[in-house]
């Protein structure tokens, strides 16, 4: 069932957005195209106008997978398609889940298709070389593998992107307790929350940092290996924790029952 409610979900969610995603490969292509002969005035001018066009793209395709996940979770379980969700063989649980993973899934696919764009942009193996001198000169003062920094701040974005989905629902849930004012309420929750996590992150580096008797590193030009590991370590795990917790109550919250329209 959860499957089935995933491709549901999923099919809803991608009802625009894979034409944003061929407008926006296919117009990545083309500026690529046009950028190699940029030394003609015209053909520089168009490639910037084109590459432009493609930036107009990713923000929207950025915009509309937000839009787009927030309109099929309310729709689907607070509005008219509510009265027929709450009434699947299903539990209240499972739901969640399930909305949480298509949407998850709807995100990674957008993430991905940006970065498509960006490589059919921007790839060249002068352009590898120079990030690889870039990275290497970010990690080599903390004895630390380009391979290993990539990995961890790839998982950091994406604990953050998990953290940030699931507070986004528990806006949503919460929000829909009340019997007014529910958009300004949701916000209103949405920025208590995130603000509260964010200072507890940096309180949390504040503290690993104190009692490792570095914390006078927060200060300084060039940080020590182990502040800089620190600090990507406590974003892991408080990024982590955060998506597991919001995730928790979210579901607690809705298994109390649904206000619908």
């Amino acid at each position: 069932m959860i499957v089935k409610l995933m491709k549901y979900d999923v099919k809803k969610m991608f009802w625009v957005l894979p034409y944003i995603y061929v407008a926006a490969i296919v117009l990545s292509g083309v500026a690529r195209i046009i950028n190699i002969y940029k030394d003609a005035q015209f053909m520089f001018i168009l490639g910037q106008i084109v590459s432009g066009i493609v930036y107009g793209c990713i923000g929207s395709i950025l915009v509309n997978t937000f839009v787009q996940t927030i309109k099929v979770f309310y729709s689907n379980l607070y509005g008219d398609e509510g009265y027929l969700t709450h009434t699947l063989p299903v539990k209240k649980d499972q739901i969640l889940i399930a909305k949480f993973l298509s949407a998850l899934i709807v995100i990674l696919a957008s993430v991905a298709v940006c970065v498509v764009c960006f490589i059919i942009l921007f790839y060249s193996k002068s352009n590898m070389e120079m990030l690889k001198i870039s990275l290497s000169a970010v990690v080599s003062a903390f004895d630390m593998s380009i391979q290993a920094f990539v990995a961890l701040i790839v998982f950091i974005i994406f604990a953050e992107v998990c953290w940030l989905l699931a507070m986004v629902f528990f806006a949503i849930v919460k929000a829909n307790t009340y019997n007014s004012k529910r958009v300004s309420k949701g916000m209103l929750w949405f920025v208590i929350y995130y603000l509260s996590a964010s200072l507890i992150t940096l309180l949390t580096v504040v503290v690993v940092l104190a009692i490792s008797g570095n914390l006078s590193q927060l200060t300084e030009q060039v940080m020590s290996q182990f502040a800089f590991v620190s600090i990507l370590v406590v974003g892991a795990v408080n990024y982590t924790a955060y998506a597991v917790i919001s995730f928790f109550v979210c579901s607690k919250l809705f298994n109390r029952g649904v206000n619908l329209d």
